[in-house]
């Protein structure tokens, strides 16, 4: 672990602040992703390849990224400050911004769901959440 890193462990979960970056760049293709890039090379990288949900305020969007019409609502997470990223052992992420908004997957049985790598403040973050056993990070 880095001596500058972000990470704060917990039994069920790895928990990483994020400090209000935001949301610089979104990729849509059969996935969606995002990056949030800050000074000095620091920078967060996120892949979702299976369903998942963005949870406003006042309404949640389910989201499928191999079909684009669904997901032009997680559109707006574009330059949004995300606080924080949390991994959880059974697989789910939870990604956290600013503004109370949830971005949630879930660990798919067979398939990739997402994965997450970061550089800079977040070079211990290194996740790929599988359909194997175990967690999204490497004991």
């Amino acid at each position: 672990m880095s001596s500058r890193s972000k990470l704060t462990e917990y039994t069920d979960r790895r928990v990483w602040d994020i400090g209000d970056h935001k949301v610089t760049y979104l990729h849509i293709d059969s996935r969606f992703a995002f990056d949030c890039w800050w000074a000095e090379n620091n920078q967060l990288s996120v892949i979702i390849e299976t369903l998942f949900t963005i949870r406003y305020t006042d309404r949640t969007v389910i989201c499928k990224p191999e079909v684009i019409n669904s997901v032009k609502e997680a559109v707006s997470i574009l330059h949004k400050p995300l606080s924080m990223l949390t991994a959880y052992r059974d697989g789910r992420l939870l990604v956290t911004f600013s503004d109370g908004t949830e971005l949630h997957v879930s660990k798919h049985p067979k398939y990739e769901s997402w994965q997450a790598q970061g550089k800079g403040e977040l070079d211990d973050l290194a996740l790929l959440c599988t359909g194997h056993e175990g967690p999204p990070w490497t004991e």
